[in-house]
């Protein structure tokens, strides 16, 4: 009730400066270190889920099969989606983001260089992170990744998530991944606001473990 606030309150009393400048923004942070955020952690992606969404995907549709190598990529990567891709279409960096020319395949699986990280920013070194091939499993990533390469071809510097639009390739961006897992969650007859794209992460470690 704010007729109980005091009129000295600062929630109430109109701020001179922006809420994003330095003087606001540094003790907001300090605050929620000091007094907690409530936390509404997702939940996780499983197989069963993962195997439910296969089921619902049109595997000759190269948008589709895309979707579908992102998905089995991310959960048995562990990698979080900034390594995976970009943050919007005009912020692709082949220094930073894998390219199809990065993607090494043996015989039996294939690996990943990452480049970039939250922990590796500086050129420290790469990260290689090796996928399972699951033969005569559509969870195996190895094959989502061929069969998405095949449908849709692209230079080695493309970036290693796209979808073909009508004139180019479009690189996969955070918001479009968000979008795609909710729509497809939903699909299912799951509740969307439960899933996020980090739910592949800790989904793909629990089921490791």
């Amino acid at each position: 009730n704010l007729k109980m606030i005091p009129t000295w309150c600062p929630i109430v009393t109109p701020l001179p400066w922006s809420a994003y400048c330095f003087e606001v923004s540094l003790p907001k942070r300090g605050l929620k270190r000091v007094l907690g955020t409530v936390t509404r952690p997702k939940h996780l992606i499983t197989p069963k889920i993962l195997i439910t969404i296969h089921h619902s995907l049109d595997m000759t549709s190269p948008s589709q099969a895309m979707a579908w190598a992102l998905f089995t990529v991310a959960f048995f990567s562990f990698l979080h989606k900034s390594n995976l891709v970009s943050p919007t279409t005009s912020k692709t960096d082949c220094e930073r983001h894998l390219t199809r020319s990065d993607i090494k395949f043996t015989t039996s699986s294939c690996f990943l260089p990452i480049k970039w990280s939250k922990t590796c920013q500086y050129k420290e070194g790469i990260h290689v992170v090796p996928l399972p091939s699951i033969p005569h499993s559509p969870l195996c990533p190895v094959t989502a990744i061929h069969q998405y390469f095949s449908l849709v071809p692209a230079n080695p510097d493309d970036p290693f998530f796209c979808f073909p639009t009508a004139t180019h390739l479009t690189p996969v961006t955070a918001s479009f991944f968000t979008t795609t897992l909710k729509r497809l969650i939903s699909k299912i007859g799951l509740t969307p606001a439960n899933y996020s794209p980090h739910s592949f992460r800790p989904g793909g470690a629990t089921f490791a473990f």
